[in-house]
């Protein structure tokens, strides 16, 4: 067995790893934020629903807001509210699935890319209702539902636990999967250059 390629393959997926872990917080910190709001304007535009949009800035954070002023039954309403946490949801989920399949393809570095945007969606979504405010807290009002917003964050615990699990489990067959082909390539190329000799 050749430890040395399989050494090499270890350097080259841990030198992966760090660059994944600028896709993490951009896509919790901004992507995930930006494409919640477009989801929000995408079912306020199916309810022809004219808006505005603005972002506040403050250090450390910064709020995104669109601002309407239709009128809209209880139904459209929660439908509106719940498209920014459902749309990343959903997105976390594609992200996965698209993972998985490009993986079993062999493409693991596009594939751990992916799969770690997939966790920033989730991650993003977990976060916001962690706090228990926003969007979910309005649709128990609107609803008239009598939820404890404990409950609230407990879901979102419960999706960041999840989805770190998943993503755990995803990323150590990959690097098995990974580690087995790069020193399956190595062992290759050392016997193509001993039937040279």
């Amino acid at each position: 067995m050749n430890f040395r390629g399989l050494r090499d393959g270890i350097d080259e997926l841990m030198r992966e790893e760090r660059k994944a872990l600028i896709i993490f917080p951009v896509t919790v910190l901004i992507i995930a934020t930006i494409t919640h709001e477009i989801f929000h304007m995408i079912v306020l535009n199916i309810y022809h629903c004219p808006f505005t949009s603005s972002i506040q800035i403050i250090p450390f954070d910064f709020i995104y807001m669109i601002n309407t002023s239709c009128d809209v039954t209880k139904l459209q309403a929660v439908n509106i509210l719940a498209a920014g946490l459902v749309g990343n949801l959903l997105l976390g989920v594609i992200l996965a699935m698209i993972s998985s399949l490009i993986r079993l393809k062999g493409y693991f570095l596009k594939s751990f890319y992916i799969s770690t945007a997939s966790l920033g969606f989730f991650f993003s979504t977990g976060f916001y209702l962690l706090g228990a405010k926003g969007d979910a807290v309005n649709i128990t009002k609107i609803l008239g539902l009598n939820v404890d917003f404990l409950w609230i964050a407990i879901t979102g615990i419960f999706i960041i636990v999840l989805s770190t699990i998943e993503f755990w489990i995803e990323f150590n067959s990959m690097s098995k999967e990974y580690e087995l082909l790069h020193m399956l390539k190595e062992e290759e190329r050392e016997l193509k250059i001993s039937r040279l000799k």
